[in-house]
């Protein structure tokens, strides 16, 4: 089952919601953090305030707030599962004007890593999966709305080796891989999905 937050920063609304998906579903054994808000690029030095502690509120405190719920479920469950966090291949390559969404992803990823670190023995295994540039969602809106023609062009050929923007689908197959057996001895990663990006 997949889930998502939707922005919820309230600790109450996150158990409201994944105790209403247990009581349809009864057992989850997966549970994908995909979410985040839309922002603008800035360079560090001038990130308007209201906009830092917006995102920050809203991506860091949602991901905490559904993680820590989505553990005691599965630590309930004892059968062990997997926690998936969709984050940025940004927390791999230092980004420009980008860390609105590489700082927030990387407190996420951190986050990950802790559970993968205290909840092996449970059985729950938990990684990341880091997108590059998407055309879809989030990511189809800055390409088209904040980058001009040019430097989308010089992005994709220059930056990307596979000189192609990603899909939507590149990260559910990447994120299905995770959460299946073939991966079953993998935790506390996070597989970029990057078109070669960080290379």
């Amino acid at each position: 089952m997949r889930l998502c937050t939707g922005g919820f920063v309230d600790a109450a609304a996150v158990e409201k919601f994944i105790a209403g998906v247990r009581r349809q579903h009864k057992l989850i054994r997966q549970f994908v953090y995909a979410s985040g808000p839309s922002f603008d690029f800035w360079f560090m030095g001038m990130i308007p305030d209201d906009q830092w502690h917006a995102v920050v509120n809203s991506d860091i405190n949602g991901a905490f707030h559904f993680i820590q719920g989505s553990l005691r479920v599965l630590q309930q469950q004892r059968c062990g599962g997997n926690l998936i966090a969709v984050i940025t291949a940004a927390v791999g390559r230092t980004p420009v004007k980008d860390v609105l969404s590489a700082a927030p992803k990387a407190a996420i990823q951190m986050m990950i890593r802790s559970v993968a670190k205290e909840s092996g023995r449970y059985g729950v295994r938990a990684n990341c999966v880091g997108p590059g540039w998407i055309d879809s969602g989030l990511g189809m809106v800055a390409l088209a709305e904040k980058l001009d023609d040019k430097t989308r062009e010089q992005l994709r050929k220059k930056n990307i080796p596979l000189q192609k923007f990603g899909i939507a689908d590149d990260i559910a197959y990447a994120t299905l891989f995770l959460c299946s057996q073939q991966a079953n001895y993998i935790t506390g990663q996070t597989l970029a999905v990057d078109g070669g990006l960080q290379i």
